[in-house]
């Protein structure tokens, strides 16, 4: 094989390895994608916008396609924590909602590399 189409191959294997290009969202969750916006309010509400397209999901975002992380919640500022620390890095995350709840509220998160 001469070097230029092996060089390709490998940068088109390579191209397809690498999320969240190849990311989307079913009816429970999405990922790995990107924390495109995090937005807190000072009522403590927690949005969050993806960078996939929330149409597959079986629940109600905010409108402008926002998620909703409960603030209440026992591990509420792990989630938090773990979804800054990956919008910052720009790290892929994937995020499991509750099934039809409004509002989409996020139930997990998880991170990997």
């Amino acid at each position: 094989m001469k070097p230029f189409k092996t060089t390709a191959l490998v940068l088109s294997g390579l191209m397809l390895a690498t999320g969240p290009a190849n990311a989307a969202c079913n009816t429970g969750s999405c990922g790995p994608t990107l924390v495109k916006e995090l937005y807190v309010n000072t009522g403590g509400q927690v949005y969050v916008e993806l960078s996939d397209s929330l149409s597959p999901l079986d629940c109600t975002p905010v409108p402008g396609g926002y998620l909703t992380l409960d603030m209440s919640l026992p591990t509420s500022d792990e989630v938090y924590a773990l979804l800054l620390s990956t919008h910052l890095q720009q790290s892929p995350i994937w995020v499991r909602l509750n099934n039809q709840s409004a509002g989409c509220t996020i139930a997990y998160v998880q991170s990997e590399k």
